[in-house]
């Protein structure tokens, strides 16, 4: 856990969206590095999850509440002043936001602007780090396989996507117009790829829905196998943010853009993923069903990340291959099948192993 050089030991952490997948391993995380952690967030939406089943309220302080709520978020920074900010709270699915698009917009860019304005009005006295976490999604795709960069249009053709590239001009429109002349408080927003890892059971979650079937011996319906993701393991994701946080602490002109994406040789498809997911399971009787949905509702076929800004500036570097990352994420999920109290210890163990 000294990768960091014990940066975070003592500092006033806000983590908003704590309850969530993500947010749930970077408090374990923060945690874990002697961090003085709030968590601002609704109560997880999915049982079981990850924020309960690792006792993560044993460590942090937790409020529940709505990041729309703009009294909220600004009672949770005066009260808890924090020197460091990283935004999860999200409305964090695609097909979700075809069925509610405005509930998407208001937490994704709302939600953005509030925190943001509480910064500005509030919070310039303490604040010296804010992380805005984004998404892949958040680039204009046309499908042509090239690696974005930072500097590549955003854009987005489904409510996720543009309430995404939404978040990414408001966060950019603070910085210029409040943050970068004072100098004082650094602004980021950081993109990594499609995250894998114990702890996630959200709907229509490739990974979750194949763990699910593979227990039960159910269907694995799968929708568009053909499509390239870049597929990472949390922990590395999380990694970068928390080393921009840091390095970004004593230098504000590392605000902007951020890519945290994995190793080209993990740029797979989704029938590769689902494939070597259930090469864990060999006496499983699980059918796996491929269909290529035709569907307005459409996602990306080709998606990918060039993260050389932040290799060659964070000198960050994912460190999880593809099939290390299934493995990380498959021993997490079969524990919880078997002995879930241990959870919390496997965490921090995986974790460890790789910034030990």
């Amino acid at each position: 856990m000294n990768h960091f050089d014990n940066f975070f030991k003592n500092k006033k952490v806000l983590v908003t969206g704590h309850t969530g997948f993500k947010g749930s391993w970077l408090c374990s995380w923060l945690s874990a590095l002697g961090a003085e952690v709030t968590g601002f967030s609704l109560k997880p939406n999915t049982q079981p999850n990850m924020f309960s089943v690792c006792d993560i309220d044993e460590d942090i302080i937790s409020l529940i509440a709505d990041i729309r709520d703009y009294s909220a978020i600004e009672k949770a920074v005066v009260d808890n002043e924090p020197e460091i900010i990283f935004h999860l709270a999200a409305q964090p699915l695609v097909l979700e936001s075809y069925s509610y698009p405005l509930d998407t917009f208001q937490t994704n860019i709302l939600g953005t602007a509030n925190l943001l304005e509480t910064v500005r009005l509030r919070g310039t006295d303490f604040v010296k780090s804010v992380v805005i976490v984004t998404s892949d999604k958040c680039y204009e795709n046309n499908n042509s396989g090239i690696p974005f960069v930072e500097s590549d249009k955003l854009g987005g053709k489904d409510p996720y996507s543009s309430s995404k590239a939404s978040a990414e001009i408001i966060t950019n429109a603070y910085y210029e117009s409040y943050f970068k002349m004072e100098g004082t408080i650094s602004v980021s927003t950081v993109r990594a790829g499609n995250v894998i890892g114990g702890g996630d059971w959200s709907a229509d979650r490739l990974v979750p829905d194949c763990v699910r079937a593979l227990f039960t011996n159910g269907v694995i319906s799968i929708r568009n196998p053909k499509s390239t993701r870049p597929w990472q393991h949390v922990i590395d994701p999380i990694s970068g943010y928390l080393e921009l946080a840091k390095q970004s602490y004593f230098n504000s002109s590392l605000s902007g853009a951020w890519n945290f994406g994995p190793l080209e040789s993990s740029v797979k498809t989704v029938g590769d993923l689902v494939n070597e997911v259930c090469s864990h399971w060999p006496a499983s009787q699980s059918a796996v069903s491929f269909s290529e949905k035709s569907s307005s509702n459409k996602e990306a076929n080709l998606l990918s990340l060039n993260s050389m800004k932040s290799i060659n500036n964070l000198n960050w570097a994912p460190k999880l291959n593809f099939q290390e990352s299934v493995d990380f994420t498959v021993d997490w999920y079969k524990l919880y099948y078997s002995n879930p109290s241990s959870l919390k210890n496997l965490t921090l163990k995986q974790i460890k192993s790789i910034h030990g």
